[in-house]
């Protein structure tokens, strides 16, 4: 479906190249995540930890035995993952990627049932890169699966790019309006 709207996004004047820009920071990300999650939790009451669904405790857990040292090095990570987003965003006006690297699945999941998947994560590779980042994107509704289920592309630009990014994303949406499928 992304592939139909980078279509579009050609038919509206953009340049497309297609690329394999290889952005996994997932080690970068998971222990970073960790600790966000370590410093929300733990000023909670046992009481308060008590309503946290149990995978969101066993996240943050790493969080609490993270070194200063090890943070540091991770944040330096980050910062040169940055580094190379921004040269590669100084070759391209903009990246167009899926939203999601699946379709969506029943809510009140961390994965998709009877996957074999374990971690948000791994059916949302094209979101955390960018988010690690800071490097602005939205999403926009390109379509939708054969059961009709909706389907978004994203559009992530560089660094305080994040005009572009939305100008963008406004000629897609005014050139492809979304509109809900009918029902029979």
């Amino acid at each position: 479906m992304a592939d139909k709207a980078v279509e579009r996004l050609a038919g509206l004047g953009a340049h497309v190249d297609e690329i394999e820009p290889n952005l996994d920071p997932i080690e970068i990300m998971k222990p970073l995540w960790s600790v966000a999650l370590a410093l929300g939790v733990a000023p909670m009451t046992k009481g308060q930890r008590a309503l946290i669904d149990p995978p969101k405790l066993d996240l943050a857990d790493p969080g609490f035995h993270l070194s200063a040292l090890d943070y540091r090095r991770l944040e330096q990570a980050r910062e040169n993952f940055s580094r190379r987003l921004t040269m590669l965003l100084a070759k391209y006006d903009l990246l167009v990627t899926p939203q999601l690297a699946i379709i969506p699945f029943a809510a009140g999941h961390e994965v998709p049932p009877g996957s074999q998947m374990q971690r948000w994560w791994e059916w949302s590779p094209f979101t955390y890169p960018f988010n690690l980042t800071q490097q602005p994107a939205a999403a926009v509704p390109c379509g939708f699966t054969t059961s009709g289920l909706p389907v978004s592309m994203q559009i992530v630009g560089a660094k305080f790019s994040d005009a572009l990014v939305l100008r963008a994303a406004h000629a897609y949406e005014i050139a492809h309006p979304f509109a809900l499928p009918t029902v029979q």
